[in-house]
This record gives C-alpha cells, sequence and structure tokens, in this order.
C-alpha cells in the first residue's frame, strides 16, 4: 500500500462492497412490515371478493367514518411525545360522541349545537379528571 494513499483514500487493493439495508429497516421495526403484508392481503381478499371494495366512493366513506380516531390519535400521540401518557380520550371521545347522539336525536337540537355540546362535554370531563385533583389535593 503506498503510505500517500491513506492522504487520497485510493487503496492498493479494492475490498468488497456489503450490501446493507437502509437505516430504518431493522429488527425492531419488523412487526411493522409485518402488519403492513398483512393489511395489503386484507385489501387484495376483500378487492377480489367485492367489486366495489376499491371504489372511491367506498375509499371515501371509510376515510369519513375513520377520522374521527385519527385525529385523537394525533392528540394522544403529541400527549406521548411531550412525556405524558393518556388512556382516556377514548372514553371522553364516546361519552362526548353519545351526549352529541342523544342531543341530536331526543332534543331536536342543530347539528352545531350538538357539536358544540359535545366539546363542552369533553372540556368538563377532562376539566373534572385533571384540573381538580391537581387544584384540591387528596
Amino acid at each position: 500500500m503506498n503510505p500517500d494513499s491513506r492522504k487520497t483514500g485510493e487503496s492498493a487493493e479494492a475490498l468488497p462492497q456489503v450490501q446493507r439495508s437502509p437505516r430504518w429497516i431493522n429488527r425492531s421495526n419488523r412487526s411493522v412490515f409485518y402488519l403492513l403484508g398483512i393489511l395489503a392481503v386484507a385489501v387484495l381478499v376483500m378487492s377480489l371478493l367485492d367489486r366495489n371494495f376499491l371504489k372511491v366512493g367506498n375509499v371515501f366513506n371509510v376515510l369519513n367514518q375513520q377520522s374521527t380516531i385519527g385525529i385523537v390519535t394525533l392528540g394522544v400521540a403529541l400527549a406521548m411525545i411531550a412525556g405524558c401518557i393518556d388512556l382516556t380520550v377514548g372514553n371522553v371521545l364516546a361519552c362526548a360522541a353519545g351526549v352529541a347522539a342523544i342531543a341530536l336525536t331526543r332534543w331536536g337540537v342543530s347539528d352545531w349545537q350538538a357539536i358544540l355540546l359535545a366539546c363542552l362535554v369533553g372540556l368538563l370531563v377532562m376539566f373534572y379528571a385533571y384540573v381538580i385533583p391537581w387544584i384540591v389535593p387528596r
């Protein structure tokens, strides 16, 4: 080996290149790839069983139904990133949705009033669960 080759990066003999996988593929996230594979198989099977499965209307219907879960998931993700863990959001969401459904069907309120009532119920439940115990120690 030439003594000057260390400075220039030259080598007398070429080393074999090791085939490396990207950094984001490792053993710790292998289960994510398994879940994506299961999801792909499920979509393939459902699209073979029903012609309307991959139609635009059905995809938008599924996205519309899952939008509330996506919004709550973003909030939980922010709480977990901040170092908190809060598992009550599903219960609060169900309680607020139930109150909104009762308000719409039995009380005859408008859509906007039901939405505001659901938000108010969510705020009151979270106030009762977090702020009151912080103010009044046991």
